[in-house]
């Protein structure tokens, strides 16, 4: 019997941190506010899925390469693993450039045309790429941050997760992630939209059959590959929406148990994935100052 942890709900938390999430005095580079971001498309692999944008501030807009190595956030988008597109976090890239990021959206390859576990080997084969190819995007590549929604979300959690994650990047948001797959395929939450995420799950991303789903679904998840190589994790959920928290919940609670520094937020919400951003950012920008601030 899977045990479901009590659920902390947070109210009002952001009103009282947003100070803190502005990156400003004391830190080691500057606000860029209302920068209009330079874009530039790049491909990271030979499939037409695998491209990602490139969003510059001025200041690395305006630099030769290898100069203005920045810090840097790279976004997943979600969409069940079946959809969705890079531009889907443009607006969170553009709050990324407005505290001075660089930052990156990134495509990759969906379901039910590639099954699993494709989209975690595109998120390594970008995060790689960027790595590779950091000088001349002006990415500080020991000061990158993962921020994925939804199943965008699991993806990258599963992507940070197998070997060392920590030198793919130094901290990873998570913003209504289904990572407990097992949970997923019971449809617990009992909406129109949960169930439509579990047909996903089951028929499009593992393609198993209904007698064994639950059994792979639970081998597949992430839970399993977490040790104390990972980085650490910025967890959010809403404790009224349609992915069921508690798999954020047990995230959380493993990664403690791994070694893995992890924070946990549950609003109290029925908001999901990217529409928890405005909520979240506050706090997870003072998270991300302080992650790239930490020594190497």
């Amino acid at each position: 019997m899977r045990i479901r942890y009590a659920i902390p709900v947070v109210v009002s938390l952001t009103l009282a941190i947003v100070s803190a999430g502005a990156i400003g005095a004391g830190s080691f580079y500057s606000v860029a506010e209302d920068a209009k971001p330079q874009v530039l498309d790049y491909s990271y692999g030979s499939n037409p899925a695998q491209n990602l944008d490139l969003y510059l501030p001025a200041s690395a807009a305006a630099a030769k390469p290898g100069q203005a190595l920045t810090p840097t956030i790279v976004f997943v988008h979600g969409g069940s693993w079946t959809s969705g597109d890079k531009e889907d976090m443009q607006e969170a890239a553009q709050a990324a450039v407005d505290l001075g990021y660089v930052a990156i959206s990134l495509n990759y390859r969906l379901a039910p045309q590639h099954r699993w576990p494709a989209q975690r080997r595109d998120v390594v084969a970008a995060l790689r790429w960027i790595h590779s190819h950091a000088p001349d995007l002006h990415v500080d590549r020991s000061r990158i941050v993962v921020i994925g929604s939804s199943a965008g979300g699991e993806v990258a959690a599963a992507a940070l997760t197998q070997g060392a994650g920590r030198k793919l990047a130094r901290g990873l948001v998570t913003l209504s992630a289904p990572v407990d797959f097992a949970l997923v395929t019971k449809n617990t939450m009992l909406t129109r939209l949960s169930a439509d995420l579990a047909q996903a799950l089951t028929e499009d991303l593992i393609n198993c059959a209904p007698e064994a789903c639950e059994a792979m679904a639970e081998n597949r998840a992430i839970f399993h590959k977490i040790d104390a190589k990972d980085p650490p994790m910025l967890i959010f959920a809403g404790n009224r929406e349609w992915v069921d928290p508690q798999g954020a919940i047990r995230l959380h609670q493993v990664n403690l148990a791994a070694g893995v520094p992890s924070r946990l937020i549950v609003f109290d919400s029925r908001q999901h994935g990217m529409g928890l951003f405005d909520d979240a950012w506050p706090i997870a920008a003072a998270w991300i100052a302080e992650r790239m601030a930490a020594p190497s």
